[in-house]
């Protein structure tokens, strides 16, 4: 599973780079990064952040129940069929792991948000103040029609525009977080959130890479031109959508669900 490749990316990285770049240390003095710990937080958001710059082929449905059969093969969690097409799963959808709670999301955003409104400013050159998203979404994978609950990603922007997000995860019994930002993929979301600006979006995971938003009329978006691989799903926000992976962009700012950085608030420095 893409949760499990994450993980895997994060125990090959030397644990010293680990605790610089991702520990919370609870102080209030700034933190100092070297390039070890830059080029870690690097690795870890580019994991997350270039998911939707992947393709994925058309995909098909499975029967209830099919086992893979002598005419597919797997890569990593995703199966293909013989005629090079993923094969979604038709499970009920289930949960795993324990929901990140709104205090806890509260807590580590409280403590970490200078540090990641520093990070997402060393990607968005002229950024002014930056605002953390205290909601957010789990994205539901198609492989297995599972949402994996450890994992919540919230969105990060600047006024109205959408410049980043931070996923937060359970990882050895503690919460961390991932910062992302850098690349167009932004002002695309951007735009699909402004398509949409009262309804309440699902996202999804096709494969091991390919994000998908789902609006209420069964809209599929991604970031790329051409045919979606969702496209053949009747109903597939109805079949995908549930109170964990769908979000709502300007529910959250109505609702001032966030915290915001002040401009001329940093606390890294490069060596």
């Amino acid at each position: 599973m893409m949760n499990e490749w994450i993980i895997n990316g994060i125990d090959s990285i030397d644990d010293s780079i680990i605790e610089e770049a991702i520990s919370y240390k609870r102080t209030r003095k700034p933190i100092y990064f070297a390039a070890g710990a830059v080029a870690a937080i690097a690795v870890i958001s580019a994991v997350l952040m270039n998911m939707p710059h992947y393709t994925e082929p058309t995909i098909t449905e499975m029967d209830s129940g099919a086992a893979q059969t002598d005419d597919s093969y797997s890569g990593g969690g995703t199966k293909y069929g013989d005629d090079g097409k993923i094969i979604l799963s038709d499970a009920d959808i289930s949960f795993t792991g324990t929901a990140i709670t709104a205090d806890e999301i509260n807590e580590i955003i409280e403590r970490e948000k200078v540090h990641i409104a520093s990070v997402i400013r060393l990607e968005t050159l002229g950024a002014g103040d930056i605002n953390i998203s205290l909601v957010g979404y789990s994205h539901l994978q198609t492989d297995n029609n599972t949402v994996s609950l450890d994992f919540v990603t919230l969105p990060v922007f600047t006024d109205d525009r959408l410049i980043g997000e931070v996923t937060l995860f359970r990882y050895d019994g503690e919460i961390h977080c991932s910062p992302a930002a850098g690349g167009s993929g932004w002002a695309a979301k951007t735009e699909i959130f402004n398509q949409n600006p009262d309804e309440e979006l699902a996202f999804v995971y096709v494969g091991q890479f390919s994000e998908y938003m789902i609006a209420p009329d069964n809209t599929v978006y991604g970031m790329w031109e051409g045919e979606s691989p969702l496209d053949d799903v009747p109903d597939c926000y109805t079949k995908y959508a549930t109170e964990h992976n769908t979000f709502s962009f300007n529910k959250m700012i109505a609702d001032k669900n966030y915290v915001t950085v002040p401009a001329d608030v940093s606390n890294i420095t490069l060596q």
